[in-house]
């Protein structure tokens, strides 16, 4: 009987199971990891049989290839066999790829639609080659094993790429049924159990539990270039991780659809327009585990998480934060007038009804004001972050129908506000109280109407048909950060703002408008086809290409500020954006709360709530507030008096924030243990009043409350009884 194979065809945009003559080349590496390449005759079908200390992890019968993408519309998706080769203990397979006209791929950001009707020329081709590397590593206290694989291609004849969209299928142990996806994206469950009939997505036009939502657009974005993240799936047979060996200009997904056995992971790597590239190594690592539970997969993952960001960090040569209580106040805010305009003019946008607002300006004095009044106070609250957003010169201080904050006119302090001495009250007010002054700025554009862009339209980033890049109401210009005058200009505005006494950035919007290629001009996907049939020329004639990604230029931005003290924290899920930073606004960190068991689901999955967790978490009681601290996201209010249990968590957190540094999960709900091993020394946070017992706690023998009425408790054998719950104790010999 013949087997039936799962071949995805991008050109027929559908699989293919009308296979005949499929043959399998099976590839062995050093550490005992199988995997294997089946074609038909010598067309190469795809990647598959994945087998790591005997466990599959891929579906039987089920391969996938990449596509390599040029702008003309042309791809690469037909694969010709060429061999195996060893080089060293790498493993390197050989193929030729020939470019053909694909129109819309699957998986295609809609402003990332490539149409052309121009064939590719007769003499191009690929010469492509995966490469696999046997590696070991230890990730939290697991012993994994595994591989990396780099994707290389190079271009012949009269043909240029600028992206490989990486395909993979995963299942632990064969079946994804049963298999649960801890995500880290800001879209999607959190935590999802496969079953065959269900469905599940990291993409955005989905709300978390399967709502259709009508805003469509990057598609690739939930893990994304400066805040690329990892893939975690465990089962009954163990725990599979996939993780880069560096952040990079790389945008992915994960999807299982109703009736599949597996998981398709997306990753979409962007080059400048080349006639080769590389994909950065991917790491696929797997620890078995004999009925691995629920617990332990949770567990495990805190664990993998804190080595992997911190990898990515290090990497980068950029400082490793612990997250520290911020409070937050947006000198803009929602108003009983622009509400009332935006109820009688539907048409208008909320930032069109605010423009038509005259008290706004005399309220947002009001709020600094206020905010410099009650300093002590917030310190006293045990805040040791300060984030004031906006303060930066914009269109909300201009009569422009949008009034966008996001669009500066310049990067100077907004002369409406009080101009620089204003920041400088205000920082001094924070550095007089102990407190760390955050400002919200947006690198990434400046507003269609500012000055300096009509004397420097070349500082603007260019997109595929040569037209200005800006959003599709023009409000703003997207800046390119590859143009050195513009870098200059922009470190010089940096400066003034260090000197004015501010110690850190949060930068907006960065991945939003930045790091990704859309055509805003064309209105989307309207008249994709008219641009996409001249963009290859168009980009041939500028040298330029549709995809520029500076990744390399903000790491070294944040890499050259991070010397002085000074960090730079974006909008974002991942190891540089906002979870790796003290600013504590991270839906990232909400992932973990929302795993261990908090009742925020109604929160989850909102853009926005990258910048407002501390305006959306308001109502959270202590409890609350106590899990999301015991997971390094001490929430901060935007109100003040703090309840005084409260201030009391801060306080004690962040006198102690420096010993959490590895997490462990305490069983049936009991607490979270971190351990700081360099110091010897711990933190245990409790959730409830039975008895708490870990292998890591006997090594330790007291352990002293940090919160009233916590009172100190010996620790015999690794265990501790008699903890009030809801309370933190400090952990030593």
């Amino acid at each position: 009987m013949q087997t039936r194979w799962l071949i995805y065809d991008p050109l027929a945009l559908g699989w293919r199971t009308d296979l005949q003559e499929v043959r399998t080349e099976r590839i062995e590496l050093d550490n005992g990891v199988s995997l294997a390449f089946v074609r038909e005759g010598a067309r190469v079908l795809g990647l598959t049989g994945v087998r790591i200390a005997d466990t599959p992890l891929t579906p039987p019968q089920v391969a996938t290839l990449p596509m390599i993408d040029a702008p003309e519309g042309w791809i690469a998706a037909h694969y010709t066999w060429g061999g195996i080769t060893r080089e060293g203990a790498d493993v390197v397979v050989e193929m030729t790829a020939v470019p053909v006209l694909g129109g819309y791929q699957e998986r295609c950001d809609w402003y990332d639609a490539m149409i052309g009707t121009v064939p590719p020329p007769a003499d191009a081709h690929l010469r492509v080659r995966y490469r696999f590397t046997p590696i070991t590593e230890t990730l939290g206290e697991q012993e994994c094993t595994g591989f990396t694989y780099t994707i290389e291609a190079e271009a012949v004849g009269d043909f240029r790429f600028h992206r490989i969209l990486d395909r993979q299928v995963w299942a632990v142990g064969g079946s994804a049924t049963g298999n649960t996806v801890i995500n880290q994206s800001g879209y999607g469950r959190p935590e999802y159990t496969a079953a065959l009939a269900s469905r599940f997505t990291t993409r955005e036009e989905f709300e978390p539990f399967g709502t259709d939502d009508p805003f469509v657009f990057m598609q690739l974005r939930p893990r994304f270039a400066v805040v690329q993240s990892f893939d975690y799936c465990f089962g009954e047979c163990g725990t599979l991780v996939g993780y880069f060996d560096r952040v990079g200009s790389i945008n992915s997904l994960t999807e299982k659809h109703p009736g599949t056995e597996f998981f398709t992971v997306y990753d979409q790597h962007l080059f400048p327009l080349s006639d080769r590239g590389a994909t950065i190594p991917k790491r696929i690592l797997f620890a078995p585990a004999d009925g691995q539970s629920a617990y332990q997969g949770r567990a495990n993952y805190l664990q993998v998480h804190t080595d992997i960001f911190t990898h990515y960090r290090r990497v980068a040569a950029l400082p490793v934060d612990d997250p520290l209580p911020l409070y937050q106040i947006e000198v803009y805010t929602l108003n009983e007038q622009a509400l009332r305009i935006c109820a009688e003019n539907p048409s208008l946008s909320w930032f069109q009804a605010l423009g038509q607002c005259d008290a706004e300006l005399d309220k947002a004095r009001a709020r600094i004001d206020w905010v410099i009044d009650n300093m002590e106070n917030i310190a006293a609250a045990g805040y040791r972050l300060l984030y004031v957003g906006p303060m930066l010169e914009s269109d909300w201080t201009m009569e422009y129908p949008s009034k966008n904050c996001c669009a500066p006119l310049h990067y100077e302090a907004s002369e409406a506000l009080g101009g620089w001495p204003i920041v400088r009250r205000v920082a001094d007010a924070a550095h007089r109280a102990g407190l760390k002054l955050i400002v919200w700025v947006n690198p990434v554009v400046l507003s269609t109407r500012s000055p300096m862009l009509a004397e420097h339209p070349e500082w603007a980033v260019i997109d595929r048909r040569g037209a200005r890049l800006q959003d599709a109401d023009g409000v703003f210009a997207v800046m390119d950060f590859a143009n050195p005058e513009w870098r200059a200009y922009w470190m010089t505005s940096v400066r003034k703002w260090l000197d004015a006494g501010v110690d850190h950035f949060f930068f907006d919007s960065y991945p939003n408008y930045y790091i990704r290629s859309l055509n805003y001009a064309a209105g989307g996907a309207e008249g994709v086809g008219a641009f996409g049939e001249h963009s290859g020329a168009a980009v041939r004639l500028m040298k330029k290409a549709p995809i520029i990604p500076h990744q390399e230029l903000f790491l070294e931005m944040q890499r050259e500020l991070a010397k002085e003290g000074t960090n730079v924290w974006i909008e974002g899920v991942g190891p540089v954006g906002v979870s790796s930073n003290a600013a504590n606004i991270s839906p990232d960190e909400i992932h973990s709360a929302l795993l261990f068991h908090s009742d925020l689901r109604w929160y989850f999955g909102k853009e926005y709530a990258a910048i407002n967790t501390n305006l959306r978490c308001a109502a959270l009681d202590f409890r609350q507030m106590f899990r999301f601290t015991a997971f390094k996201a001490p929430l901060g209010q935007d109100q003040l008096p703090v309840p005084p249990e409260t201030a009391r968590l801060f306080h004690a957190y962040a006198a102690c924030s420096t010993l959490m540094k590895m997490p462990y999960l305490l069983e049936e709900d009991a607490g979270v243990f971190w351990l700081n091993a360099e110091r010897n020394e711990g933190v245990l946070f409790t959730f409830d009043t039975r008895d708490v017992q870990h292998a890591r706690l006997a090594d330790f023998t007291q352990a002293a409350g940090l919160t009233e009425d916590a009172g100190t408790h010996q620790i015999i054998n690794g265990c501790v009884a008699g903890l009030s719950p809801f309370a933190m104790y400090r952990v030593t010999r």
